[in-house]
């Protein structure tokens, strides 16, 4: 059993933040619950019973994985749905502030993080992506793959979670099918509100590898350079993004927290503005690394690819020699 743990596990889930996220929304929530905010997504798209139309969490052509819904379930089934929205929300600024802290942020940077723009929109609407936020700080996978298309950068940067993500995601293949072939709507190049490569063009590809190269072990420039790199994402997802302004330092902390508000022109302009959008993620990159630790990490990196070719060149030699 143990082995099988390791499996799904390789790392101790940190359950003391955890713990430390839910307490501290739980204490938030009357507050949180007083602030405006317009949950219309909660309300029609995730709250059980809230969309009978036959689009929400639950249904087919959710853009969600399916064990999503079962996740949320403990939340969304809250009522009054208003109640819901404010739980939602105080884990939101938890999960927020920890991770902000955790990355090397005091407490300027964390009323940076909580003034930055993509908190707000996330909030506003009431989107659970910050669960995702979530299980990449506490090291829970399953969490973490609520949102595939960014968390999954950092967990696959470690040897040791690649093994983790592969068996999760063949545990739900198993349950629910290739739930993935179902995200085909998302990613069309006509989608408006997508920022990813499909819509705004492959050339992105080539900043997320660039950026990829050298991006070291911060986890939130690997979500930055897998911006670049997958087909579809939106900007209210780019909550995941906000604790980064825990590992900039001095003005720099006050450049990225101003750079988040962009978003506010891209979205609102859309069209062509919505490379603007891109400036974000890319002071998420920049401005947390000098330019000699990039290089370093880009010769280090090379040096390893050297290393695994001679490899990879003399067990293919052996092969065919066996063959003969």
């Amino acid at each position: 059993m143990s082995s099988i743990a390791s499996v799904f596990f390789p790392t101790r889930p940190n359950y003391r933040l955890l713990i430390m996220v839910i307490i501290g929304a739980l204490i938030l929530w009357p507050l949180v619950s007083l602030l405006p905010m317009l949950g219309f997504d909660w309300r029609f798209f995730f709250r059980v019973g809230g969309n009978d139309l036959g689009f929400n969490i639950w249904s087919q052509s959710s853009p969600y994985p399916p064990f999503t819904a079962y996740l949320l379930w403990p939340l969304t089934s809250i009522e009054p749905w208003r109640a819901g929205v404010g739980l939602m929300n105080a884990i939101t600024l938890m999960t927020v502030v920890l991770a902000t802290w955790q990355i090397g942020g005091r407490w300027g940077s964390i009323v940076l993080a909580c003034l930055s723009l993509p908190l707000w929109f996330s909030m506003w609407i009431t989107h659970p992506d910050s669960l995702a936020l979530l299980g990449v700080l506490t090291g829970l996978v399953p969490l973490a793959l609520m949102k595939p298309q960014l968390a999954i950068w950092p967990l696959l940067s470690e040897r040791r979670k690649i093994v983790s993500v592969v068996a999760w995601l063949l545990l739900s293949f198993a349950v629910w099918g290739l739930w993935f072939t179902r995200f085909g709507r998302m990613m069309s190049p006509n989608q408006p509100t997508n920022v990813g490569w499909r819509t705004l063009g492959w050339p992105m590809i080539a900043v997320g590898l660039a950026l990829a190269a050298g991006v070291g072990k911060n986890p939130y420039r690997w979500i930055a350079a897998g911006v670049f790199l997958t087909p579809y994402t939106q900007t209210y997802q780019w909550i995941i993004l906000v604790p980064a302004i825990g590992a900039a330092v001095g003005w720099k902390k006050v450049a990225l927290w101003a750079m988040s508000w962009i978003i506010f022109v891209g979205v609102g302009l859309a069209g062509p503005w919505q490379y603007l959008n891109l400036l974000y993620p890319l002071a998420v990159f920049g401005l947390t690394i000098s330019w000699i630790e990039y290089r370093t990490n880009v010769l280090a990196n090379y040096r390893t690819a050297l290393a695994l070719i001679p490899h990879w060149v003399i067990t293919l030699n052996e092969r065919r020699l066996a063959e003969k």
